[in-house]
Parts: C-alpha cells; structure tokens; sequence
C-alpha cells in the first residue's frame, strides 16, 4: 500500500511478462505517482516471466505486491490475476512493457470523476525503442498514438486503462478467466456503461519481445481470442470467419497506414518495419483462424452426438 492508508481509492494491476529491461522503470513511476498521491494507492504485479523481471521488482520495491504465476502465462490472464486479489475503488491496468507518465494515477481518478465505467489513454512509441519494438508497438498500438481526443469510445487500450471495480465485478467471468478486454467492453457497452478516451493518463511502450518469441505470443493470443469467439458462433459462423481471416492481415496494414496520414514521422518509422507488422498481424490471424476451425468442428461433432440420440418413444 503507497500514498495513504484504508481502502485503495485505486489499485494498478501490471501485468510482467519477460519485462527485465523495464519493469523498475515501469514500476518507479507508479510509485512515484503514489508517493505524491492523496489517496490510498495499491500497486500490483503479476508476473509470468521467464526472465529477472520477478527478483528485479522485488528487490527495488520490497513494498510490492507480487502475484506469481507460470511462466509464459498470457497477459489477458496476468490481468484476470492480478484483478482478482486488487481492492482498491477504481483498478488501472498496463504491462511492465510500459512507462506512464507523471501524474499518471492522478489523471486515471479524475477522468473518471466524469461518470465513465472505463477509461483509457493514449500510448506513444518511446525514442529509445528498436526496429523489433517499433513493429510491436503499430501491430499492437496505432489506434492509439497520441494526440488522442476525448469522448467516448466503443473500445479502449487494453495497456493502459483503468474501471470502476463495483463495475467490473458485474462481469465476473473477465476476472475468473483471461481479462480479454474486447469482449468486455462490447458486453459493458451493452449494459448501457460508458468507456472514454482521456489524453492525459498517457504511457510510452518503451520494449518488450525478440521476433520469435512476439510471434508465438501473437499465435498464441489469436488461438486463444478465436476460440472465446467460436463459443458463441454456429459452425457455419466459425467456418465463414476462418474463410475471411487470410484477408485481416491486409486489411488491418492499410488501417494501421490510414492511422499515420497526419503523422509523417510515424508514417516513415511505419513503412521501415510494415514487412514486419505484417508478419505479426498474420501471426494473430492464423492462430484465429485455427481456432475458428476447431471450433467449427466441435460445434459438427457435438450436432452428430446430438443426432445420434434417439428420441422420446
């Protein structure tokens, strides 16, 4: 606990996955940020690494919450971790990939003074990033580089974000399993809550993976979000999605290009690493598109099981 005692006014859950290069940046930030807060202030990580990342935060910040988990667990379930153990009235959320800006947390409770249910601010490309790390951050990030206008959104970044915790747990399944924020916000959307862009709470992605290993996180997260998607679809749904997903990786490149019309510094960094981007994007279509299959097949062999029960005499 930093920055006051009693009930956290907000709990920040970093989700740590192989983050050694970062992680006290990361880290000192948020305590900065906590130090100078006038409210109660928890600080959480959750760490899946394989790396230093665990034994380096502990070691500059004995006072940190540490939840451990498997190595190589997915950030969306780092998250969920990270979620269930958090107290405070309003829970943000980033990776240790990520710095924040000063007056971070400040700006996290006050956007949400405005009545959102979740808040989300913008994520800039830090200068020191690499060819590697600047290929991530568009793959990952485009939709939002700063300058970000306030409002409401449909979706916010899932790097850095904050809710209303009384909220949240009126979604128990997003802290039970893996924090998969798409489908959270479409079902808060649905509830009549409100999710906003604020420009102030921003953070700078500063490194994270070597090519290979962001590629089998890449399969990895589109396996794992196809098959979330699969549960609710028909198999003829399933097998129309897998059709169309060879076609994402090109519609998604000239999206990220549309981001950069009115930024030609981040056109030309851009159009330097898009070969690149476009072999993560395709990354996360193939393992979705493997999962929309398998889920297409199961949804056929659980319909044969059914046929094949004989019915009332």
């Amino acid at each position: 606990m930093l920055g006051g005692e009693g009930r956290p006014r907000i709990s920040v859950v970093v989700a740590s996955q192989d983050a050694e290069a970062t992680i006290v940046e990361c880290i000192g930030a948020l305590a900065r940020d906590a130090a100078a807060a006038e409210v109660a202030v928890e600080l959480i990580v959750a760490d899946g690494s394989r790396d230093r990342s665990h034994e380096l935060a502990h070691a500059t910040f004995p006072q940190l919450r540490i939840v451990s988990c498997p190595p190589g667990t997915l950030v969306p379930e780092l998250w969920s971790a990270g979620l269930r153990v958090a107290r405070g009235e309003l829970v943000g959320i980033t990776t240790a990939h990520c710095v924040p800006v000063e007056g971070w947390i400040q700006a996290m409770i006050a956007a949400h003074e405005h009545g959102c249910a979740g808040v989300g601010g913008p994520i800039d490309c830090d200068r020191r990033a690499g060819f590697v790390d600047r290929a991530i951050y568009f793959t990952r990030y485009s939709a939002y580089m700063p300058p970000l206008a306030a409002g409401n959104v449909a979706d916010l970044p899932g790097d850095n974000a904050s809710y209303d915790a009384g909220v949240l747990r009126r979604f128990p399944a997003y802290l039970e399993g893996p924090f998969w924020e798409p489908f959270l916000h479409a079902e808060m959307r649905r509830a009549g809550l409100r999710l906003c862009l604020d420009p102030h709470p921003a953070v700078r992605y500063v490194r994270s993976h070597a090519v290979a290993p962001f590629l089998t996180l890449r399969f990895a997260h589109g396996w794992h979000f196809g098959t979330v998607r699969a549960r609710g679809e028909s198999a003829a749904r399933c097998l129309a999605r897998a059709a169309a997903l060879p076609l994402v990786p090109f519609v998604l490149a000239v999206r990220i290009i549309s981001r950069t019309r009115a930024r030609p510094a981040a056109r030309r960094q851009l159009f330097a690493v898009l070969p690149l981007v476009f072999l993560f994007l395709s990354a996360f279509a193939a393992g979705e598109c493997l999962a929309a299959l398998a889920g297409a097949f199961r949804h056929r062999s659980n319909e044969h099981l059914l046929s094949d029960v004989p019915g009332p005499s």
